[in-house]
């Protein structure tokens, strides 16, 4: 996800007991508090939503950009081809502002406390 950095906001996931940045970066999105955009496999990224309204209208609307990967009672996550990462960005409304700021910057562990990113506790 580093290769989007500079186009759009990239963040680490970050070690809730810590505070320091893990291995995994994803891009915030706008379309509602704590969805995001992820790395799936080589070629096909995720999006995680925290609502299944969200994601039926989604799937309904954009049936030939995203595909259902797990849909639970309030969350799902929909992958779609990293080819089609333009429009995708642009349906899920992704981060912008900050395109130039370090993922291991500071001022992303002051994004993701206001703005309900990805974190995660260290096992």
């Amino acid at each position: 996800m580093l290769k989007y950095r500079g186009k759009y906001r990239v963040i680490y996931e970050i070690d809730k007991r810590t505070g320091k940045p893990l291995e995994f970066t994803f891009l915030p999105c706008r379309i509602k508090r704590g969805s995001d955009i992820s790395r799936y496999n080589e070629n096909t990224l995720s999006a995680y939503i925290p609502s299944i309204k969200i994601t039926n209208k989604l799937l309904k609307v954009y049936p030939d950009i995203f595909k259902p990967f797990r849909i639970g009672d309030s969350e799902a996550i929909l992958l779609f081809p990293e080819s089609l990462i333009q429009e995708a960005a642009a349906i899920l409304k992704t981060y912008t502002k900050g395109q130039n700021v370090s993922p291991r910057s500071k001022r992303n562990a002051k994004f993701i406390q206001k703005h309900g990113a990805k974190t995660r506790k260290a096992g």
